[in-house]
């Protein structure tokens, strides 16, 4: 989830703590989030990185969904892997 938004501005570490209380904690009892260096139309860009393990894939689609139209985000990318395993 890129912090930058394309009509100007910067998703604050307020913005994003509120979106996570709101928007991911009241789906998902766990998640983890990674600050990585994305890039996105050829320009660097702080991104947040939420790895989340569920079958409820459409949970996730409204949290991308939710994340694009509160910041006025272009997109944000879902990659579905494998379900996690644990021993």
């Amino acid at each position: 989830m890129g912090r930058d938004i394309p009509s100007g501005g910067y998703v604050s570490n307020q913005e994003w703590d509120e979106f996570c209380k709101s928007c991911i904690d009241t789906r998902f009892d766990g998640y983890t989030i990674s600050d990585v260096q994305g890039r996105w139309k050829g320009k660097d860009e702080d991104t947040k990185c939420v790895t989340i393990s569920t079958e409820y894939r459409d949970l996730i689609n409204q949290v991308a969904t939710l994340f694009r139209d509160t910041f006025k985000q272009d997109s944000v990318a879902i990659q579905t892997l494998p379900p996690m395993e644990f021993v």
